[in-house]
């Protein structure tokens, strides 16, 4: 599950605002190709991992994400679009 971790990973780039950027434009572009008709709810669920990490709360976070990744990897399986992510995704990565 590349795309999760690289959308768990950006999490790790605080110090790095160059990283950090790159990942989170990566996440964002990744999770738009999962998951399209998704946009508001993976938009919500990246500021509220954000704000949990700036917060200092770094496990809620990672929860979070975590849980965004679940969801998303739930519904790709439902809807059978997950067949074709892989190849999306690879192309996508930094």
């Amino acid at each position: 599950m590349v795309f999760g971790k690289r959308f768990i990973s950006f999490l790790e780039f605080k110090s790095d605002k160059k990283k950090m950027k790159e990942a989170l434009k990566w996440s964002e572009e990744s999770l738009k190709l999962v998951c399209p008709e998704m946009d508001e709810w993976e938009k919500m669920m990246q500021l509220k991992a954000q704000a949990q990490y700036f917060a200092g709360k770094k496990e809620d976070a990672r929860e979070t994400a975590e849980d965004l990744v679940s969801t998303l990897s739930t519904h790709n399986k439902d809807t059978k679009q997950s067949q074709n992510i892989p190849d999306k995704i690879k192309s996508q990565q930094l």
